[in-house]
């Protein structure tokens, strides 16, 4: 009896580790190409690269009973037919097998993932060639209100040249905000979007991405803060289960039910340091309905920028935001085109930026072009809202 539970327990452990390892590569290699494989694609690294290993071990655990009394009636066997008992297994265990694809497959990506070859290139140096400062804070968020917001320290952490955050504000409450930021600082608002600058704004012109759901009469499409009706029993079912869990974890509640279209502010600014000309860069923000498809979403918003770039003329030189991809995503890949992203070049490790009491994904992004370099890449946490700020240092190639 003692034999077949442990070899049950050890076969349905291995099962387990294998599906672990399965769903891992699916979730890797697939992406977020289909709406299926995307919810797999999301799980942090962090956890089901341990859960997958931890798994595999206890399936060894769980065999050992099993063999111990296999090797006790081979070696009885052997001395009542006068041989010698053997001393070990003849050959390793299907958990062995488990444990090195996962090393091999899971310990990989890992490395790539999470950008370890960092650990043994040389660090990136400023030269004397221009350099812009970047930071981007998505303040927006159910327990996040205008009194709590206070930019002087995380202006004065970074330094920066342009600082983009987003939050629904009045009029009063934008100026209550602005009113504890230095005189150095230009404000300026675009709806929710709010752009802080020491070099001056030449431009503005604000995109709509189109990516809103049909939306019932009475229901303003330009207005991203607009809830639908009420969801289907999916959606409503996940918004449940995650706002229990977030209610354990400290974290505040979402609503997955924003019919959000998309935003695209262009901004044009003088070139700052000795840039000799304009700076154009491009505050994102993409809807955070995980119901969508993003290989879809991608494909409409590669559309709509191509759209962008000939309205206004010009290529961007930095895309900043929230995506609400997580990075390494096939849809975000996509999105990006041939521009590199500021943690490729100066990030690594396992750099989240959401949900901020607990980060458990990389959603706020920083893409350049082929013009600029990252030196340096921090995330920090701001106290408030569920997004962490990232700011950037690019230098002119």
């Amino acid at each position: 009896m003692l034999i077949w539970t442990s070899r049950a327990l050890s076969t349905a452990l291995l099962v387990l580790a294998a599906a672990l390892l399965a769903a891992y590569a699916c979730g890797r290699f697939a992406s977020d190409r289909w709406l299926a494989t995307q919810f797999i694609s999301w799980v942090p690294l962090w956890l089901i690269l341990p859960a997958t290993w931890l798994v595999a071990a206890g399936a060894w655990l769980a065999g050992a009973p099993a063999r111990r009394l296999r090797r006790r009636a081979a070696r009885r066997l052997a001395r009542a037919a006068g041989q010698r008992a053997p001393s070990r297994p003849a050959r390793p265990g299907a958990h062995w097998a488990i444990l090195l694809a996962a090393l091999v497959v899971q310990g990989g990506d890992a490395a790539w993932r999470l950008r370890l070859d960092r650990l043994v290139r040389p660090a990136p140096r400023l030269t004397d060639k221009p350099v812009v400062r970047l930071v981007h804070w998505n303040a927006m968020s159910p327990d996040t209100y205008p009194r709590d917001v206070t930019l002087p320290p995380i202006l004065g952490r970074f330094d920066p040249d342009i600082m983009l955050f987003a939050m629904a504000l009045s009029p009063a409450q934008t100026q209550t905000v602005m009113s504890q930021v230095s005189p150095q600082y230009t404000q300026h608002s675009f709806g929710f979007f709010h752009v802080l600058s020491r070099v001056p704004l030449r431009h503005a012109q604000s995109f709509s991405l189109r990516l809103a759901r049909d939306l019932p009469a009475g229901l303003d499409r330009g207005d991203p803060r607009q809830i639908a009706p009420p969801p289907d029993e999916t959606r409503h079912t996940f918004e449940y289960v995650y706002n229990v869990a977030a209610r354990q974890l400290g974290l505040p509640p979402r609503f997955f039910r924003n019919t959000d279209p998309g935003s695209i502010l262009v901004l044009r600014f003088d070139g700052p340091n000795r840039l000799a000309r304009e700076l154009v860069v491009w505050y994102i923000d993409l809807p955070s309905d995980p119901f969508l498809a993003k290989a879809v979403l991608a494909e409409q918003v590669v559309r709509r920028m191509a759209e962008i770039v000939r309205d206004t003329g010009t290529e961007p030189d930095f895309i900043v935001g929230d995506f609400n991809i997580p990075r390494d995503s096939a849809s975000l890949v996509r999105i990006a085109g041939q521009r590199r992203s500021a943690f490729d070049d100066a990030g690594w490790g396992f750099f989240s930026t959401w949900p901020r009491a607990r980060p458990a994904l990389h959603i706020d992004h920083m893409f350049m072009s082929g013009a600029w370099r990252c030196v340096a890449y921090q995330r920090e946490d701001p106290g408030r809202s569920d997004h962490c700020v990232q700011s950037a240092v690019f230098q002119a190639r």
